[in-house]
């Protein structure tokens, strides 16, 4: 079991690892765990107090999460069948037309039973190519809708994964945390991220957008790369 802690933005532990094609079983980016705290740090080389006192903290949360039980999918969701393609020069994007909406971001949702489950639509996993990474929200953790749901990594970029729908997370997706690649090969059944208890769909509904409004949004995109 690997876990990288990196001590600034540039990742350097997060490129090494890429490099080696380690598999990496979580992440922590300092930068961002000081954010979270709300304290700055003393500024120094070694370690203050509040320094110490975070460094305990993050070690703590660690040990919490990889001792936490395994939370697996509630609902069961079919593969979908049924697809619009998006064309544009050598590269084809699949839309699903049954029961799936969008946002702009490019993140999908599928309501079963009062649960979204989420991913990343076919056009994102091409564009990021291959994704080594995936940073998911705690389970039980609140979201607004358009809130952030985690990230992906690939050597091409950090992507944040913006939510849909608004809700509590009640699953994430552990094939994917175990291999991040089934996003790439298989974005709307196997490669699916979390699953979220719906608080608010019938508003989210509104400013989602169904099959056919999604597929002129990657038209545009693709076209402005």
């Amino acid at each position: 079991m690997l876990i990288i802690v990196d001590g600034c933005s540039t990742r350097c532990a997060t490129k090494l690892a890429a490099r080696l094609e380690a598999k990496v079983e979580r992440k922590v980016l300092v930068s961002d765990a000081v954010k979270a705290s709300g304290q700055a740090l003393e500024s120094t080389l070694s370690l203050g107090p509040k320094g110490i006192l975070l460094a305990q903290s993050i070690v703590g949360e660690l040990v919490r999460n990889l001792n936490a039980p395994a939370v697996e999918p509630a609902s069961e969701f079919d593969t979908p069948t049924e697809y619009l393609v998006v064309t544009h020069d050598k590269f084809e994007f699949r839309i699903p037309v049954v029961d799936y909406v969008f946002n702009e971001n490019d993140v999908w949702a599928r309501v079963l039973d009062g649960v979204a489950r989420v991913g990343i639509s076919d056009y994102m996993q091409q564009k990021l190519t291959d994704i080594s990474y995936f940073d998911p929200p705690k389970v039980d953790a609140a979201v607004e809708q358009f809130g952030e749901l985690g990230s992906l990594e690939s050597a091409k970029a950090v992507f944040e994964i913006i939510a849909p729908v608004a809700g509590n997370v009640t699953a994430v997706n552990p094939a994917v945390i175990d291999n991040p690649g089934l996003i790439n090969e298989d974005p709307y059944g196997a490669g699916w991220l979390v699953e979220v208890k719906l608080t608010s769909f019938t508003q989210d509904r509104e400013l989602l957008l169904d099959p056919a409004a999604y597929a002129e949004i990657v038209k545009r995109k693709a076209a402005e790369e």
